[in-house]
């Protein structure tokens, strides 16, 4: 139990807390991630699972990233993800 939520908690070969994951039981979706990054309001876009609100908390608070509309197979320009000011390499 995490938060009154019954999880099952995966944990990394790193000590730290915050790199355990936690999946929700009943439907088996990501519902944690250590103690202070919370994944909620998943809603199936194109036959899949997104989460539409994640919660990182913090010292004194906490930052909540909302997703009014999640966009699957578009087009990304070419070069997109070239690293600036090189060439694309023909290997």
């Amino acid at each position: 139990m995490i938060g009154g939520q019954r999880v099952y908690a995966v944990e990394t070969d790193r000590a730290e807390e915050y790199y355990t994951l936690y999946f929700d039981i009943e439907s088996g979706l990501l519902a944690r991630i250590g103690y202070h990054w919370y994944i909620e309001g998943y809603e199936e876009v194109d036959g899949v699972l997104f989460p539409h609100r994640v919660i990182a908390g913090r010292k004194g608070g906490s930052v909540t990233y909302a997703f009014d509309e999640i966009v699957t197979n578009t087009p990304v320009s070419g070069g997109r993800f070239e690293p600036s000011g090189r060439e694309a390499s023909s290997h």
